[in-house]
């Protein structure tokens, strides 16, 4: 006899009328009405004998996609099973760095101090992270072209990993250097932290110029996988689409955010406290302004287009799962220049190394052991309806801020807006224009709030 279960990974969050059914596992989500999820989850759990007529359609559809699956038991259960071993290794390859950024997270004594490893230690490092079946690697420091020998480091890598990146300032990126990374990796990050003006007093006086000029030689060798990185800060929060559009319009790149985070250089250089509130204004502002684009009349009634639609709900759900990156899923590691193996980048302290990359028996075992909570157990998060949109926000960012994992993300206010209105209130087919514009506007008053706080 057939019957039937939630698949293996869902979990499910009600928010007002609605129940979001959250797949952790092959990263979807869809909603149903909290009448409809009522009616077939007792029938999934024995409680009734048999499924309303109403919802058949439904169930017939749930199964198709996965989220309901067949089985020979009633209600067998599973957990969702990790991997022991890193498939993403974040690689500090040196210390040394041609810039001093005001907002630096690496920069501290301790990593100053960490003397970089040999081409020939590095070759034998590599060679450990390919037999442990390491799919990517990323490359980073300090300056990673501060390295004569970074060229055949990343030839050597590329020809062990599926994806091997370069982080990288881009000042030292000449137009043959960038020939030469056009072949030898998949993408390059470069750092520009806003206008000439506004880089320059964070990264330091000159290194605009010098990271533009990196940048042109990139798009003139035809580098196309370019992502350029800004970190907010008090200084440039304010001018966050200007920098996207600008590098849109002149290389067709795009623009990743990385958040103020209170380690290393912006501990000295900030009032850290103060900062981030300012940063999370800054946030809400230009949330403010984006929302105030979807205003449009063209762009709201392209949200009844179906593209659009998924489009839109891809990007919104593209992080969904119990963690907020893949160190809760124990798929990476941080690796620094002298050949440590730590939790993250963002966990400077030694009492986060696990040991010395090459004593692999010995640094593997804590990384099997290794526990870092979920959405569900950090108390701040559990009963949150966006909970498995944002993970519960990064880790490493909340420690560097509260001293404990188990606080809530520095940032959460914004991101439990964001998610709210993005996925709960908008997030749904076919949507009429003034639909649109009267939950937009509701939340508009909201965020108005935040910001004067």
């Amino acid at each position: 006899m057939k019957f039937y279960r939630w698949k293996e990974g869902i979990k499910f969050i009600k928010y007002k009328n609605q129940t979001g059914i959250f797949d952790l596992i092959d990263k979807k989500v869809c909603k149903i009405s909290g009448r409809a999820y009522s009616e077939i989850n007792k029938y999934l759990t024995d409680k009734v004998s048999s499924l309303n007529t109403e919802y058949e359609e439904l169930f017939k559809y749930l199964i198709k996609e996965n989220y309901i699956v067949s089985s020979t038991v009633r209600n067998e259960n599973g957990s969702i099973k990790y991997k022991i071993t890193p498939k993403i290794v974040y690689y500090e390859i040196t210390s040394r760095c041609n810039l001093n950024c005001k907002t630096c997270f690496a920069n501290t004594p301790g990593f100053k101090r960490r003397k970089e490893l040999s081409f020939e230690k590095v070759v034998e490092l590599l060679n450990i992270l390919f037999t442990l079946k390491c799919v990517r690697l990323d490359i980073s420091g300090g300056e990673p072209l501060l390295r004569k020998d970074i060229l055949k480091i990343l030839e050597v890598a590329r020809d062990k990993f599926q994806m091997v990146n370069l982080y990288t300032n881009g000042t030292l990126i000449v137009p043959d250097m960038a020939r030469q990374l056009k072949d030898l990796v998949y993408y390059i990050q470069v750092s520009l932290d806003g206008s000439c003006e506004v880089n320059d007093a964070i990264r330091g006086e000159g290194s605009f110029d010098l990271t533009m000029k990196g940048l042109y030689n990139l798009k003139r060798a035809g580098m196309e996988r370019v992502i350029v990185k800004l970190t907010v800060t008090p200084e440039n929060v304010n001018y966050i689409s200007e920098v996207n559009s600008f590098i849109s319009k002149e290389f067709g790149y795009h623009v990743d955010i990385s958040l103020f985070t209170p380690l290393g250089s912006a501990v000295k250089n900030y009032d850290c406290t103060i900062a981030l509130r300012d940063c999370e204004k800054g946030l809400f502002r230009d949330f403010q302004r984006l929302i105030s684009f979807l205003l449009r009349k063209d762009i709201m009634e392209a949200f009844g287009d179906q593209k659009l639609f998924y489009k839109f709900m891809s990007e919104v759900v593209s992080n969904m799962g119990e963690y907020p990156c893949a160190l809760g899923r124990k798929n990476t590691i941080d690796i620094t220049p002298d050949g440590k193996v730590k939790l993250c980048s963002f966990f400077r302290e030694s009492r986060f190394i696990l040991g010395n990359i090459f004593d692999v028996e010995n640094w593997l075992k804590k990384f099997e052991e290794l526990y870092v909570p979920a959405v569900d157990e950090i108390p701040s998060c559990k009963n949150c309806y966006v909970r498995y949109l944002c993970g519960g926000g990064c880790r490493g960012m909340a420690y560097s801020v509260y001293r404990d994992m188990m606080s809530p993300f520095p940032y959460c206010k914004f991101f439990k807006s964001f998610y709210t209105l993005m996925f709960w209130e908008l997030g749904e087919e076919g949507l009429s224009p003034e639909t649109v514009r009267e939950k937009i506007q509701e939340f508009q008053e909201f965020i108005k709030q935040e910001i004067s706080e």
